[in-house]
């Protein structure tokens, strides 16, 4: 795989599920006219099975009320901030200039989000880098030129560039404002830096989909289901394999779901169900570079000079968090 090559790269979550390979990518900031590929390996043992450890734990993180269009699991984003996910990946149609929720975390759009123009009555859920619709950059844009996203290198953290802030989002309260876009800091927070961070992740099938299990702060496995933690090779993959109704109790628990959603560039939507990218707030920090995580199979690197591999023209997944009271 070629990282970081003369693209330019906006912050994003990248889960590529490849044979052998699951990663999240990071370009750097730290020297900001070159990328680097400087790696830390993070080697945990992932053998142990969570069925011979939920029963001496006290039940999962639920604190108050869950907001609408939000998972019932609880997640550290760093030592005073946590968060809930949102029930699905977010999805847009421009006929109705509508937001919503996916309605299972499991569901994607695929081969539809080519049918991006101003006027398309189907639902789309793969954007360009800060597509919120603030400032022209409209979710349905579909230009190659990565000066056409954003603003600038900016970090769009808290901006209305940032598709939760700008906007109501139909299945979740409706209100603008009320969801925004991880950091770097807080993904990097949720896999690494919170207590048991590394038996909290791993690859699974969820209805024959593709994709990332994240468990939340104080998990304790339902009955009825497994769950091993690691990142392994989908292709050989013999566990957390989940139907409907075994997804339901892990999502009861507060378990949530990143789907292989793949990559829109231009009209061309590829990697539906092998590859997922999900989008950070932080701005790019030079040109041609941005920041992300990469995994694969039972190691997790993090670097903030790791590099990347696509643009911020490149059309791919959002999912965004709301803050617990």
């Amino acid at each position: 795989m070629k990282l970081c090559d003369s693209i330019s790269i906006g912050k994003a979550l990248i889960i590529m599920l490849l044979p052998g390979l699951v990663s999240f990518v990071s370009c750097s900031d730290d020297e900001p006219t070159r990328i680097t590929n400087n790696y830390n390996y993070y080697y945990y043992n992932d053998s142990t099975s969570q069925n011979d450890k939920s029963q001496d734990k006290q039940e999962n993180t639920v604190i108050g009320s869950v907001p609408e269009g939000a998972l019932k699991g609880v997640f550290s984003v760093s030592s005073t901030k946590k968060v809930y996910f949102s029930q699905g990946n977010l999805q847009y149609r421009a006929s109705t200039n509508t937001w919503r929720f996916a309605d299972k975390q499991y569901d994607v759009i695929g081969a539809e989000n080519s049918k991006v123009s101003s006027t398309n009555s189907s639902w789309i859920d793969l954007f360009g880098f800060a597509t919120s619709g603030y400032q022209g950059k409209n979710p349905y844009m579909s230009s190659s030129n990565y000066e056409d996203y954003g603003n600038g290198m900016n970090n769009i953290s808290q901006t209305e560039y940032d598709w939760g802030v700008r906007n109501a989002i139909s299945n979740g309260g409706n209100v603008a404002g009320k969801w925004y876009t991880m950091t770097v800091k807080e993904w990097e927070f949720i896999f690494e830096k919170r207590p048991n961070a590394a038996n909290l992740i791993s690859i699974a099938k969820v209805n024959g989909m593709q994709g990332l299990v994240i468990l939340p702060d104080g998990w304790v496995l339902p009955q009825g289901v497994s769950f091993k933690p690691g990142l392994k090779d989908y292709y050989s993959l013999s566990e957390n394999i989940y139907t409907v109704a075994e997804w339901t109790k892990m999502e009861e628990a507060g378990a949530v779901f990143l789907p292989c959603a793949g990559v829109r560039r231009g009209t061309n939507v590829s990697e539906v169900g092998t590859s997922g990218y999900y989008w950070q707030s932080d701005g790019v920090r030079v040109a041609d570079g941005g920041r992300e995580v990469w995994f694969g199979n039972s190691y997790l690197n993090y670097n903030p000079g790791t590099a990347g591999d696509f643009g911020r023209a490149s059309g791919i997944s959002v999912r965004l968090v709301t803050s617990v009271m």
